[in-house]
């Protein structure tokens, strides 16, 4: 009994420690601690043998990393955890099982946008699921740092691309632009980045340096060497005109909304003394979007108000008491602008135009192509949708709600690649082949690429895109209730929790003869369509729809 028990408490201290050594941890580009062997994000496991952990990628585009079951002692010990990596060099599919290899010193990458995601290791079979949880907002800069011209060393400045200038320690600051505010003469480079790490770095050129700096627009920077520096205001003060570079678009162009904080930054010609800017707009707001100007900006610590307060002597817009709209007739014709301190603004329909705005002569000027307005009272969904491809022809038609307003159930079964594509049209093509015909009708996702619409959307509302857009939005597999608001620009997508009756055509939760009455006063055009007229699925509704719940009653 006593070697029994020996034997059976040699046994259990074997197993705790390997269950103690039975670790798994993530390193690489993923890592906070990136790529080092002695550090990583651990991973916990209930079994020994499934591993999970979720990281939060701030980055966008394919990162690498790997899995270890052992770290190194220091940072350059690569050797001792290469037999305990799993790796190898692929592209790991999200929520798709990937098999990595063991004993790889390669590494497998996923093409990540900003978000959270789950990490799910199986050591048994060497496998891999990625499933993104959410998105995250990834903090943004976008605009112009002043240097004083006292400054000595270099400048090195980080950007969405990873960097600004070509050759580290970067640009020589002396060698840099210059202008004058308000008679003293600074160095200045305008540049944006979209990373959480900070965007500055100053250098003496002598193993002096300061750490990362975040970019503050339009404040001074004056370098001291080594890490010493100082940031300031520009002497430009509170003078609500612009002396310099600093006129903003606030309003519903180029995918914005109205804030006080964020806005369309116009380019400065110095020897024109014009700002100018490329803006798109959906007229997304009962046929218009609506804009005006500020030369300055609310700091995000500014909540009074939600920082219009702060802004309000700097803003202009038209000189008329209400709102002003640009006609096609006033396209390329001085616009009068209000002094600043006018929060009237200007209304003009979906297009892409060219602001040219002279802040001496206050006038403004629009060129650029005017989308038409269109109007036919039908909207059909096209692409991916209740086994449709993407034909101009075939869609599914919405019943309308209310006016303006256009909603459908519809399936998509994820067949391409896990999504389903679509968008929607006022009109459809007289063949399958004439998206010609239809592009004026066209629109899609308020965005310049496809749109993943998540759970995080579901019953919320999402911008479409102008009129003659041609975005779609994407999609998993599912059954969902889709509400087109066109007076306000929105789609909003909700699960559909109700299952559907097939043939049930008038919706009264039974099938009978009743169906058949309303089925055929759909066919006639003397009711609307809906999604169960459909009841043979072939994505046309006819005669053979008729025949077909006929049939259905019957059996």
């Amino acid at each position: 009994m006593k070697k029994n028990i020996t034997l059976f408490l040699m046994m259990l201290v074997a197993l705790v420690g390997f269950q103690m050594r039975a670790d798994m941890w993530i390193i690489g580009e993923v890592s906070p601690d990136g790529w080092n062997p002695s550090a990583g994000v651990q991973m916990s496991s209930t079994d020994g043998d499934t591993y999970t952990v979720d990281i939060e990628v701030a980055a966008t585009g394919n990162k690498y990393f790997s899995l270890t079951s052992k770290l190194g002692a220091n940072k350059n010990d690569w050797d001792n955890i290469k037999s305990s990596r799993y790796g190898g060099n692929k592209k790991v599919a999200f929520d798709t099982e990937t098999v990595l290899e063991a004993g790889s010193d390669q590494s497998p990458y996923c093409a990540f946008e900003a978000g959270t995601y789950t990490f799910t290791f199986k050591v048994s079979t060497k496998t891999l699921v990625v499933h993104k949880n959410s998105s995250i907002d990834l903090p943004t800069f976008s605009g112009t740092v002043y240097v004083n011209k006292s400054s000595t060393g270099n400048i090195w400045a980080w950007d969405a691309d990873g960097n600004y200038f070509a050759a580290w320690p970067g640009d020589n600051i002396n060698t840099l632009p210059t202008t004058t505010v308000k008679g003293t003469e600074y160095y200045y480079f305008t540049y944006s980045h979209n990373s959480t790490s900070p965007g500055l770095i100053f250098n003496d050129g002598n193993g002096g340096q300061t750490p990362n700096i975040t970019p503050e627009d339009g404040k001074v920077y004056t370098y001291n060497g080594g890490a010493t520096y100082t940031v300031s205001d520009p002497q430009q003060g509170d003078d609500p005109q612009p002396t310099g570079d600093n006129v903003y678009i606030l309003g519903s162009v180029n995918g914005k909304g109205w804030s006080a904080y964020d806005g369309v930054k116009m380019n400065f010609d110095a020897t024109a003394k014009r700002y100018s800017a490329a803006v798109t707009t959906t007229g997304a707001q009962g046929g218009f979007s609506y804009f005006s100007f500020s030369t300055k900006l609310a700091e995000p610590t500014d909540t009074a108000n939600q920082g219009w307060d702060a802004i309000a002597p700097y803003r202009f817009g038209s000189v008329s008491l209400d709102d002003f709209q640009v006609t096609k007739e006033l396209l390329g014709q001085e616009l009068e602008v209000s002094e600043p301190g006018s929060a009237v603004a200007f209304k003009i329909p979906g297009g892409t135009y060219t602001f040219t705005l002279d802040m001496e002569a206050l006038k403004l000027v629009i060129t650029g192509e005017m989308n038409e307005i269109v109007e036919t009272g039908e909207v059909y969904i096209l692409g991916e949708a209740n086994g449709n491809a993407w034909d101009p022809s075939v869609g599914v038609k919405m019943d309308v709600k209310a006016e303006n307003v256009y909603e459908a159930k519809v399936a998509f079964d994820g067949a391409n690649e896990g999504y389903s594509y679509f968008s929607f049209t006022k009109k459809l093509a007289e063949t399958s082949t004439d998206w010609d015909g239809i592009a004026a009708y066209r629109f899609g996702a308020n965005a310049t690429e496809d749109f993943e619409i998540t759970e995080e959307h579901m019953g919320k509302v999402v911008g479409l895109g102008a009129q003659g857009s041609s975005t779609a939005f994407k999609i998993a597999e599912g059954k969902f209730v889709l509400t087109v608001d066109l007076a306000n620009g929105t789609l909003m997508v909700s699960p559909d929790s109700a299952p559907s009756l097939l043939g049930d055509v008038d919706g009264n939760g039974t099938v009978d003869v009743s169906d058949v009455t309303s089925l055929i006063n759909a066919i006639l055009g003397s009711v609307d369509q809906n999604a169960a007229c459909d009841v043979d699925g072939n994505g046309t509704v006819d005669v053979s729809d008729v025949t077909y719940l006929i049939n259905l009653i019957l059996v």
